[in-house]
């Protein structure tokens, strides 16, 4: 257990520096335009989630200049434990980015609503969205991190894009094609309203968290330092 605590430390000690106060206020200013013009908290929520998902290949930028994996088996670190390590690590970073995001998309909408330029708070169906954009980039997360262990940050790192791509232009095609099929959005709504799809999209985050865990603890295994 310790040396879980030490693996997540070290990788927040390396995302760290990367938190200043220009790129903060740069992250807020997008998250807080992005709610506003689209009135709908999750539009800002996705903002945190795309940051969070750019920072989760930074431990592994560090770990490759500092030949840090070297170090781990030297000292004895499992590598199993690395990687629990950096999958908790990325499940806080995502925490934090929700709820940062949450607070300054809420701030956000208030804003706009006092300044007359808001209908409501949140938007219909923000839950369900927020759910679905968290499922897309824990999706992207999860195909970049076994990559990551497998290769390397160098040699994967052309590869990582591939997943972000992909997943954001299907989340937009699904998103066009539920606003112009009727069907599709008649069963999403009985879907909704049936109070099944939060459950199943939790379900589908767990079990997609669970897959990528074990790729990247045989990929890591295999590695040679």
């Amino acid at each position: 257990m310790t040396k879980l605590k030490e693996a997540i430390h070290l990788d927040y000690v390396t995302v760290k520096p990367y938190f200043t106060v220009k790129n903060l206020l740069i992250f807020s200013v997008v998250a807080l335009f992005l709610t506003t013009m689209s009135d709908n908290i999750s539009s800002g929520i996705g903002v945190g989630l795309m940051i969070a998902t750019l920072f989760v290949s930074y431990p592994f930028v560090l770990c490759e200049k500092s030949n840090l994996d070297a170090l781990y088996t030297t000292l004895s670190v499992k590598r199993k434990t690395v990687v629990q390590g950096r999958y908790v690590f990325t499940l806080l970073l995502n925490i934090c980015a929700v709820l940062f995001s949450f607070i300054l998309a809420t701030a956000g909408l208030l804003i706009a609503k006092a300044a007359g330029f808001s209908t409501g708070i949140g938007g219909e169906g923000y839950l369900e969205s927020t759910l679905l954009l968290s499922a897309i980039f824990i999706l992207i997360q999860c195909i970049q991190l076994p990559i990551f262990f497998k290769l390397g940050y160098t040699k994967a790192k052309v590869f990582s894009i591939l997943p972000f791509a992909v997943m954001m232009a299907g989340y937009m095609a699904f998103m066009t094609l539920k606003n112009i099929s009727t069907g599709l959005a008649s069963f999403l709504d009985k879907l909704a309203g049936s109070g099944l799809i939060v459950p199943l999209l939790i379900a589908l985050i767990v079990v997609i968290v669970f897959i990528s865990y074990g790729l990247s603890v045989v990929f890591y295994r295999k590695r040679e330092f």
